[in-house]
């Protein structure tokens, strides 16, 4: 198992696109990956679920999406 941690500025809401300010959380998410030297390889990611301050905007929160590596609602 490989633990890492969501780092940098915050991400854009998906669906405005308004980039976010508050964050509203933290939670593990686990990322299954391809097996090394025989081995089942899971990434356990720390990352940040944001609040969408736009009153216009229907969606309230959203996690943020490291690049290459993780995609909304995907496990491996």
């Amino acid at each position: 198992m490989i633990d890492a941690a969501g780092c940098g500025p915050p991400g854009t809401c998906p669906q405005c696109q308004h980039p976010a300010a508050r964050i509203h959380s933290r939670y593990w998410r686990q990322v299954a990956g391809l097996p090394v030297g025989g081995h089942r390889m899971i990434v356990r990611l720390r990352v940040r679920r944001f609040f969408c301050d736009q009153g216009q905007c229907r969606r309230r929160t959203f996690v943020e999406q490291v690049a290459g590596l993780t995609e909304p609602r995907r496990r491996c």
